[in-house]
């Protein structure tokens, strides 16, 4: 602040300026602590570094509350788990690589086939399922107001009598 000596300057810009001296340089370190720690996340949480604040789908007070949270995935065949992988990120879009990786590492072998929802529909991983010779099936639900609405619909969804109607197939 030398260079304010001689100037008329405000009270209160004075007091921002000898803030910023005294508490920056310190900030600057915290802050790239805290961008190691999100490591490319949106966030994260003080109690638990490795989770990220997603929104839950059973949230019983539904006012959308965020909570830390892991983005869990499961390979399934016959019902059996064959492999599972805890992700921080929320979306699925950005897990089917480590998980496939993952899977690769335990068995030496990717899947042959794969069936998904529309979560993790995305070029990338069309690409990498691509690569990896794998059959990709993801299943778009066309009309989901229709599962809502129409209870017979909704029961023959469930019970797997109807899996083929209202649903779009992309194979790639």
């Amino acid at each position: 602040m030398r260079f304010l000596r001689d100037k008329k300057v405000p009270l209160k810009v004075r007091q921002k300026l000898s803030y910023a001296k005294k508490n920056w340089a310190a900030n600057l370190d915290k802050y790239k602590k805290q961008q190691g720690i999100l490591e490319g996340r949106n966030s994260y949480s003080k109690t638990d570094k490795d989770a990220t604040f997603m929104r839950m789908k059973e949230d019983h007070m539904q006012n959308g509350q965020l909570k830390p949270a892991y983005n869990l995935q499961i390979s399934t065949n016959k019902q059996f788990i064959l492999h599972y992988s805890i992700h921080p990120n929320p979306t699925d879009t950005k897990t089917l690589e480590s998980h496939l990786q993952g899977f690769k590492e335990s068995y030496h072998k990717v899947p042959k086939e794969l069936v998904a929802d529309a979560g993790y529909g995305s070029e990338e991983n069309y690409n990498l399922l691509k690569s990896n010779k794998s059959l990709c099936e993801i299943q778009l639900l066309q009309e989901r107001s229709k599962i809502r609405t129409n209870n017979r619909f909704t029961k023959q969804f469930k019970t797997g009598k109807n899996q083929g109607k209202g649903f779009q197939t992309s194979l790639y």
